[in-house]
């Protein structure tokens, strides 16, 4: 049985680390990605979020599905999220804070659906 594609609304942040580099994190999937720069983490996380969802799509046992799209991140990385979402008041994909902290933003679209 093919598993419905619907679009869900993901939680992204992204911080610069003391080394200088920028690590992306999808809050909804518990997935990380890094890069020297922020547009380069964002593409990244972007690419991992959407091989995740082919890989969920492609099972075919419901329970683990309904598992692997109910992972929670580290709660460190939710309150990152939650703190920089707010802060910021941010709710589309931003341009690096030229000061390095962190954002955050929500998405929803086909590119990310699950």
């Amino acid at each position: 049985m093919a598993m419905k594609h619907k679009a869900k609304r993901l939680r992204f942040v992204a911080r610069r680390t003391r080394s200088g580099l920028w690590i992306a994190h999808c809050v909804d999937f518990s997935l990380s990605a890094q890069a020297d720069t922020f547009a380069e983490a964002r593409d990244k996380i972007h690419a991992q979020v959407t091989d995740y969802c082919a890989y969920v799509a492609e099972q075919q046992d419901p329970e683990y599905r309904r598992q692997l799209l109910s992972r929670k991140s580290p709660l460190g990385v939710r309150a990152l999220w939650l703190f920089s979402y707010f802060v910021h008041r941010r709710s589309k994909p931003p341009q690096a804070n030229p000061d390095g902290q962190a954002s955050a933003w929500v998405e929803r679209g086909a590119a990310i659906a699950c």
